[in-house]
């Protein structure tokens, strides 16, 4: 295999294909990535043992010649040794041979690097998938649906369905869901399709990817499922992983219930946020980031937080709206955070059923397209402010 191809077009696949090999693999040849060069261009793979990420660079962009093929084939080469060696080249193009030892050697203008490389053949190939089994959705809806959920995924590798987000689609409704057990984060999307199944997990790890990789700019992407894997394809990428096992809570009677909420509270997002922000410097160095919630009256609410150490936070906000029934709630500072960051609305609308109940968040207004729920279970408060 021998290839002279734009440096700017290597750099982005390999730094696409790098970032998810493991530091110590399991396997020496998952430390590389293969090189494969046929007639349509070349295409980068990098891949541990739950996912894999391709990305394709063809011969031309337009009327841009992107690359020139001397001769046919495949390597791999050491992952990390590539994508810091190409960095540091100056020159406008890179010379990349692979001989029939697997040997490689990269050169730019003066330049010449030797790098041990591995058998192809060794190398994990991309599983098959059937297009019936897919659908397809806009980038920036589905990079907002992860944004909407992913942070409230378990951390807890002892409960491993939880790491991931649930992901079902019937009657052309797309759920996207993660729990902690203490937290809920939920958003349904309308969507065209055909397609209809009941539960995907992807792990968070592979919608971080997904995450990275996706553009700025409006594309298709195409989700292809089968048995225990997923596969997203899109530009020139196409990232696999492997479902997570096992049976996901049924979150809906959940759901359910806390939105038959009895107090409700309309109230300025960044406002909220920038006042949150304000006590989690102090309840960030107690145990569960705990902050407390009181009505004032009927038009104002308190927000207080407390540290041993540091000293005690306090801060009235007005409402947008006049309470029906006192609050008097405290909850974790962080999760609340992480719901404000994500509210795409002037107004944030939080309902109340009880002192143990779940806290319910949501923008005061969406599109009739989708609508996102956020749920934070409380601590117990105490009677005294």
């Amino acid at each position: 295999m021998k290839v002279t191809v734009s440096k700017y077009y290597l750099t982005k696949a390999v730094q696409a294909v790098s970032k998810i090999i493991d530091a110590k693999p399991a396997l020496p040849i998952l430390n590389g990535i293969k090189i494969d060069v046929d007639e349509t261009g070349m295409t980068l793979t990098g891949c541990d043992t739950n996912m894999m990420i391709q990305s394709h660079i063809p011969l031309e962009n337009g009327d841009k010649e992107l690359m020139y093929i001397t001769r046919s084939g495949k390597g791999v080469l050491h992952a990390q040794v590539l994508n810091e060696y190409i960095r540091k080249i100056t020159s406008d193009e890179i010379e990349i041979e692979i001989d029939d030892k697997f040997q490689g050697k990269v050169i730019a203008e003066k330049t010449d690097l030797k790098i041990n490389g591995y058998d192809p053949l060794e190398f994990p190939d991309l599983p098959q998938f059937q297009a019936e089994n897919s659908f397809v959705m806009g980038g920036d809806i589905l990079a907002n649906m992860i944004r909407q959920t992913i942070f409230a995924v378990s951390t807890n590798e002892q409960s491993p369905i939880l790491t991931g987000v649930f992901i079902s689609l019937q009657n052309g409704k797309l759920k996207f869901v993660a729990t902690d057990r203490h937290r809920l984060a939920m958003m349904v999307q309308d969507l065209v399709s055909d397609a209809q199944f009941q539960q995907l997990v992807v792990s968070s790890e592979a919608l971080k990817e997904l995450s990275r990789l996706l553009p700025d700019e409006e594309i298709p992407v195409e989700i292809m499922f089968k048995d225990n894997q997923i596969l997203f394809k899109f530009a020139e990428i196409l990232l696999y992983a492997k479902l997570l096992d096992g049976t996901y809570p049924d979150t809906d009677k959940i759901v359910q219930n806390a939105t038959n909420y009895t107090t409700e509270l309309e109230i300025s997002t960044n406002k909220l946020l920038e006042t949150m922000e304000r006590a989690f410097i102090l309840s960030k160095n107690e145990k569960g980031n705990v902050v407390k919630m009181y009505s004032i009256d009927d038009e104002t609410i308190e927000i207080s937080a407390s540290s041993n150490e540091m000293g005690k936070f306090k801060e009235s906000l007005a409402t947008s709206k006049t309470l029906n029934n006192a609050i008097r709630v405290s909850f974790n500072s962080k999760f609340m955070l992480d719901v404000l960051k994500v509210v795409d609305n002037e107004q944030t609308l939080i309902g109340f059923s009880g002192d143990m109940n779940p806290i319910i968040i949501k923008p005061a207004e969406t599109p009739d397209t989708f609508e996102t729920i956020h749920l934070i279970l409380p601590f117990r408060t105490a009677r005294e402010a």
